[in-house]
Formats: structure tokens, sequence, C-alpha cells
């Protein structure tokens, strides 16, 4: 059994965050509060550097690929929007956009519009049906690589050999893994140094509170938020999801007072500056997503609502204020089990729409001129985003599932091990508001109303998200962090009932618990679930970054899923032009049922599309939507998108690979030479060899290591292969 000194060691660990917990708002606190932000940070970092896996495609080709076409991707290194015809004669560097970036509106020449009305027609049509993505949320890696490029052109001109020596080997990594580790700092670390102040405003509200207690309801909320497995595996990629959850809890953060401010005279309470700011960050996220607006909508109602609403307290100053308002401005009383209530519904409406509203729309008329910065005109996301998903009902097109998959499977699959303890929470605030004897002062009065007011963000955030039909785990991301918070609480509120002998050795065994129930998937969804992109273009990178650069450009074939890898934001080397080109599957596609995407088409029969592909004097012939019919080749097409030589390298994944290996061997004289580990494939029991061969003629075949669990269970994974030009290195 543990020795309570040996037990005593983790609260002693604690010492320093439960220490913040005890300072107050003044100056004294903030150096503490500064250290604490540094030691998040450096796990965040080790967080950021560990994840080396694929989670969704959306975190490069929503943010790295775009920053990199606006920073390397012109050929004469402006900073500003780059056009179409030099996106594709580049002399240096490749750009590759989805359709989410390049989505337009064509005019018509309808001349029977006057001038006028024919402008403000044409502005409307050119944001609902432009770019549905916005560059407000991937600014810090823009910035990172404006950054990189005047490094990497400072080196260039240097005459140190080390350095140009270790910025050709390295520049890949600096380009693709920077971003990552920008985010750990700016993103992921102040979000959870965002949830410990909110934990911590939620404790100073209850006076009952226990002082002593080491280890609070704010450390508690810290720890589930950097053990949570999926605010690690999630919250350090660079998704737009990540700026939408930094938002929102900043926003919660800023709006401290007006959120879990005393019961008593909230409506003398004048807009703050930091209240402005906050809301300024919801319009921002708003142009980032629009669904966004699930948690800034009912925040904002909150923030109204409590700014003109009394609660009847022993103060003997609330008469005289309670009656102060009445005179001058009206204010009705509504009496409920929680107490008695004054509204002033003129205080409401003033904060609701001079407040909320107008700063929201603030925030949305800073983003439309960053948006218009960057595309070179002026574009409005949102709009575009709100009539594909919802107008136009075409997001289903990229998976649907049933109205309640949130509830049943999307919380508890990202809150784990914590979904008992808000499961607690809910219920303990449930009884709340029906049972009056569960309050014994006004405090905690208070502290129940704000951790019901927080309970509401995510309560209306999921709902109103149940209604689109595509659902993904990451859209939850933005209300992790809330619900953290209220699990902190409920933990808090556990260990308080334990005796105080026993209080260590309970604080250990969570600590282990959550080490437990956290850290084995998500090192397994870190690592080794879905490298296989990733790891392939490290491959690549490294092999091209030993050659002898050459004047033509390198061209490499991605044969996989839509969109499943990323492709110049990981291929950046120094003196070295690459041509990446890989399977499409845009919408104009997917919503018709008499064409076939290029990603569709390969799945169904890789032979087939390969020899349409490369069958033809060994040069590409492929379409971005091939006919089900006749599988046709459209010569324009395949120009218009650069597709006129033989790829001197192609990635493919295994299964695939055995399909198409002969073409890939026999016409386009290719040869085999890497198999890397993509995703667990199977369990078997352990044979007599560690390798696993495919059924193959002697000339092609290759075979695959497999991995063994205590001697006997076998695990078999699949590969991404790698093909490469047999005369690749004699042609450089």
């Amino acid at each position: 059994m543990t020795e309570p000194s040996d037990s005593n060691t983790i609260l002693q660990n604690c010492h320093f965050v439960a220490s913040i917990d005890r300072s107050s708002e003044a100056d004294r606190g903030t150096p503490k509060i500064f250290r604490l932000f540094l030691i998040i940070c450096i796990y965040r970092l080790a967080n950021a550097w560990i994840i080396r896996t694929q989670f969704d495609p959306d975190e490069y080709w929503q943010t790295l690929e775009p920053a990199y076409c606006m920073v390397f991707g012109s050929s004469d290194g402006n900073d500003g929007p780059i056009s179409e015809s030099e996106r594709m004669n580049s002399l240096t560097y490749g750009c590759a956009l989805t359709w989410e970036w390049t989505r337009r509106w064509i005019p018509s020449n309808d001349t029977t519009i006057s001038d006028t009305r024919k402008n403000i027609h044409t502005h409307l049509l050119q944001a609902v049906h432009g770019p549905i993505r916005s560059f407000v949320s991937i600014l810090p890696t823009y910035w990172y690589y404006l950054a990189c490029r005047s490094i990497f052109e400072w080196v260039k001109r240097s005459s140190s050999v080390r350095l140009k020596y270790f910025l050709q080997r390295h520049a890949s990594r600096i380009i693709s893994k920077g971003p990552a580790l920008l985010h750990a700092v700016v993103v992921a670390a102040p979000t959870d140094l965002a949830v410990w102040i909110i934990a911590r405003r939620l404790k100073n509200l209850d006076s009952t509170y226990h002082k002593d207690q080491s280890t609070s309801s704010a450390f508690w909320a810290l720890f589930f938020s950097l053990t949570s497995w999926f605010h690690g595996y999630a919250l350090i990629r660079t998704y737009a999801n990540c700026f939408e959850t930094l938002c929102l809890v900043l926003g919660v953060v800023l709006l401290g007072p007006e959120l879990f401010g005393k019961s008593e005279g909230r409506m003398a309470q004048q807009h703050r500056s930091k209240a402005k700011v906050a809301f300024i960050l919801g319009g921002l996220s708003a142009c980032v997503r629009f669904t966004s607006l699930a948690a800034w909508v009912p925040l904002g109602l909150i923030v109204a609502i409590r700014s003109g609403t009394f609660v009847n307290s022993s103060d003997e100053n609330f008469e005289t204020t309670k009656n102060d308002h009445i005179a001058k401005q009206g204010t009705t009383r509504s009496k409920t089990c929680s107490g008695e209530y004054y509204y002033n519904y003129e205080a409401i409406c003033r904060t609701l729409f001079g407040l909320c509203a107008f700063y929201g729309i603030v925030g949305i008329v800073l983003g439309c001129l960053i948006d218009r910065l960057m595309y070179g005109f002026w574009a409005i996301p949102f709009l575009g985003n709100f009539h594909f998903n919802v107008v136009l009902g075409l997001g289903s097109l990229y998976g649907t599932h049933p109205f309640l998959w949130y509830i049943y499977a999307g919380i508890p699959a990202i809150c784990g091990a914590l979904l008992p303890l808000i499961l607690w929470e809910v219920y303990a605030l449930y009884k709340s508001m029906f049972n009056e004897t569960t309050r014994t002062s006004i405090s905690q009065l208070d502290s129940t109303n704000a951790r019901i007011s927080l309970l509401r963000i995510p309560l209306s955030y999921t709902i109103l998200h149940s209604f689109s039909e595509h659902k993904e785990f990451r859209f939850l991301l933005p209300i992790l962090p809330l619900l953290v918070v209220l699990a902190g609480h409920s933990m808090a509120q556990l260990v308080d009932t334990i005796p105080t002998r026993r209080k260590p050795l309970a604080v250990q065994i969570v600590f282990i618990a959550c080490i437990l129930l956290n850290f084995p998937h998500l090192l397994y969804l870190g690592i080794v679930h879905q490298r296989g992109p990733i790891a392939s273009t490290r491959y690549l990178a490294d092999e091209i970054s030993t050659r002898i650069p050459r004047e033509e450009p390198i061209n490499i074939h991605f044969l996989m899923s839509c969109h499943s890898a990323p492709l110049y934001s990981h291929l950046h080397i120094p003196g070295i032009r690459i041509r990446a080109w890989h399977l499409d599957c845009p919408p104009d596609c997917r919503s018709r049922h008499d064409i076939e995407c290029e990603s569709d088409a390969f799945s169904s029969n890789p032979l087939s599309f390969v020899v349409n592909a490369y069958g033809n004097d060994n040069h590409i012939n492929a379409q971005v939507c091939r006919n089900k019919e006749n599988y046709q080749c459209n010569d324009t097409q395949s120009e218009e998108r650069g597709l006129n030589e033989t790829p001197d390298f192609v990635v493919v994944m295994q299964h695939n690979a055995v399909k198409i290996e002969n073409i890939l061997f026999n016409v386009l004289g290719m040869r085999h030479v890497a198999s890397i580990r993509h995703t667990i494939k199977s369990f078997s029991w352990h044979q007599q060899e560690n390798t696993i061969c495919e059924n193959r003629s002697s000339k092609t075949a290759f075979c695959h290591d497999a991995a063994t669990v205590l001697s006997f269970i076998q695990i078999d994974f699949e590969h991404v292969e790698i093909y490469q030009q047999s005369n690749y290195s004699m042609i450089i």
C-alpha cells in the first residue's frame, strides 16, 4: 500500500499551481501566471513534436497549402495575392489550392440591369458564390512563412556552407512542422491557460469554497485540459476549428464580469473595452466558420440578459438600487424557485444590440477586410460557406450522420474519461435549478448561475450543429474547454468530500487514472494511426534534398484518396522545383450521377485508371472527372492542370499498388523504393516469420514487416508504397 508521505509528493508538485489559485488579480500574481504559461507552452510544444500522424486533410488544405501558396507560390516573390497564371507558370515552387479557395462566380452579360444595380448585384453574387474559406485563421501560418522566406533568402546570400547545407536538408521540416509548433504556443497554450482562468473565476464566486484546498477546481480544470486526449490530438493542429476554439475561450475570459459577475448591481455595469474585444473575436470566428454563431449568439444572449437582471439579496443597498432603476427605466419582477428576479428590458436590449451585435459586426467587417487584402477582391467567405452548406446542402457530399450522433458518439468520444464528471455536474446543476434547499447563500447562487450559463453554451452549440448532416469530431472542439471547466468543478467537489488523511492517495489515483485513460490512445493516434501520408512526404523530401538540383521539375503523383496527403507545404526544398499532382474530388462531380471523380474512378478500378492515365506513350492523359461509360480522357483539362510528363515518383496505398504495379514497372519503368507503415490493418496469431509477402511475381515482389506483441499476437499494417523512376539518379 502507498504510504501517505509518498502520496504527498503529488500534492507538493501541485503547490505552484495552487499558489497561483490563491493569489489575487493584482500585479503580484502576474509573474506566476506568466511562469505557468511558459510551462504550458513547453508541454504543448512537446505535444506538437510528438504528433506525427494525420487526423484530417483539412489541417493542410485549409491552412498550410493556402499560406504556402501566398508566400512561396509566386514567381516574383511578392507578398500579395497571386494570380492563376502566376501559380501555374511559377519559376520556383508550386502551389495547390482546393475548390474551397478557388470557387468563383462567373458574371453574366445582362444588359437590362442598370450599372448601379448591376454593381450591387455583382458584389452580392460574388460573395455568395465565391470562396468559402477565410484567410483570418491562417494569418499565424502566413506570417510564419513570411519570416521563413526572409531567413531562407538571407541564408542563400550568405557565404556559410554549413548554413546552406542545413537549410537544404531541413527546410521541408521547418515549413511542414513549424506551423504546428507555432499553433502549440499561440493557440493550444492560451486555450489551456484560459481554461484555468475561467475555472478560477468560478471558484472565486463561491465564498463557502474551502480556501485551504490545495487542489482547486482551477487546478483540476487545467490538469484535465492538459491530459485530454482530444486536446492533445487535435488542438495543436492547424485547423480552423482550433482558431474558433481559441476565440471562444478568450471571449469567455474577457466577458468574465458580464458572465460571472455578482448578482447585485449588474445593471449598473458599463460596457467594458474587454467585452467589446470579446465580441470582435466572435465576429472574426464567424468569418472563419459561420457555424461558430451557434456558440456566440447564446453567449451574447446570456450577457445581455444578465446585464439587466437583479436577484433579490440581503444587501442593504439592493432595495435602493432596485427602486432607482424601476423609477427611471421600468423594471419587471419574476419570482421562481431560484429566487426573486428583476428584469430591465431596456438594459438588456442596449447590451444585446449596442455591445454584442455591434461589435460582432465590427469583427466580421475586419475579417472581410483581411480577406479583401489576401484574395485581391471583395470576398465574404462565411456567406459562401452558408450558401454551399445550407442553401445548396452540399456539405452532405462529404459524409452524413444521424441527428443524435453528437449526443451518443461525438461528445462521449472527445470527453473520454471526463464524461462521468461532466454528466454529474450537469445533473447537479439541473437539480439545483429546481431545489431551493441546495443553495444556502447568495454566493452559491452566483456560482450555480455562472456554471449554468457556461453549460448553456455547449448545449446550444451541440443542438444547433446536430441539424447539419455532415458531422465530425473536430467540429465539437470549441466546446471541449468549457466542458473541461465543468469537469474540474465536479472533481474538486468530489475530492473535497474525501477525508483529509485519504486525500493525497485519492489525488494520486486520479492522476494515474487520467494518464492511463488518455495517453495510450493519444500516443497511438499521434504516432501510429494514419502516419503514411506524412511519413511518405518526409521520405520524398529527404530523398530529393540529397540529390543534385536539376532544371526540370521533379514530378510526384499521389494516387491516393482525395486530398489524403499534403503537397508543397511538406515538399519545400530550396533550389529544387517540384510539381505534385493528386487525385481530385470537387463537388461538381460529387453532386452529379453522370460523372465520376478522379478519386472515385481510381478506387473503383485502379488498373483502368492507370492505363488511361499513363498508357499513351508514357504521357499523362488524366482528367478531372471521368465518364463512367467509356472513361474517355480529356486532353484539354489535363493540359490545364499541367499534367503532361511521366512522374519521377508515384505514391500509392498498398492494396492498390498490387493492382497497378505491372503498369508502373513495365510501362513507366519504375522501381519500388519504400514501404511505409500507415495504420494497423489486422491482428492475428504470431506466425513463424515476421514478414508478410504479397502474392506477386519474383520480379516485383517485396515484403512487409509485421510487429509482434507478447510473442504470440501479430499486428499487420496497411502500407503506403513509393515508386521511383529507375533512371532517376542518373538524370539529375
